[in-house]
């Protein structure tokens, strides 16, 4: 996990636009690439997990349209100052970074904690190596907002 601490002094402008590129991007990259790949393998390697697929678009249904609204909405907001003004809708992105948090689980239950199974060719093996990364990268995402971005907001 990468150190956040330079993050809890950053102006929060500065975190806004951390965020973006090098999460909500790498979320869309990640769960399009995990589709994709996922959708091949559930038609060419036996034994591929049926629920992977189906999964993996669920959290990204739902992702896309929590980032959608951070970056729309709430960082806007936080970026002009909002202070405990955006305490509602910080509320409603951290009942859903539980949500997610809950997917992360789910994908990582469907995927044997990201360990394929013995007989799996490099491509399913690579898939999981991205399903772990993503799954950590969204884990850390959620604690620098959650943790330092949102804290920080509030506390203003």
């Amino acid at each position: 996990m990468t150190d956040l601490t330079p993050w809890q002094t950053a102006p929060l402008h500065d975190i806004t636009a951390h965020i973006v590129p090098r999460y909500h991007n790498t979320h869309r990259s990640q769960l399009a690439e995990m589709i994709g790949r996922g959708t091949v393998l559930a038609e060419t390697e036996s034994g591929f997990p049926e629920d992977f697929v189906p999964t993996v678009q669920a959290i990204q249904n739902e992702l896309l349209s929590h980032m959608m609204k951070e970056e729309r909405i709430l960082f806007p907001m936080i970026e002009n100052g909002a202070g405990s003004g955006a305490a509602m809708p910080i509320r409603m992105m951290m009942h859903e970074h539980g949500d997610h948090r809950g997917a992360i689980g789910l994908l990582a239950a469907v995927t044997n904690q990201f360990t394929p199974p013995e007989h799996a060719g490099g491509e399913w093996r690579q898939l999981y190596t991205i399903a772990r990364q993503f799954a950590d990268d969204l884990a850390e995402h959620i604690e620098l907002e959650d943790n330092i971005l949102f804290a920080r907001t509030l506390s203003v």
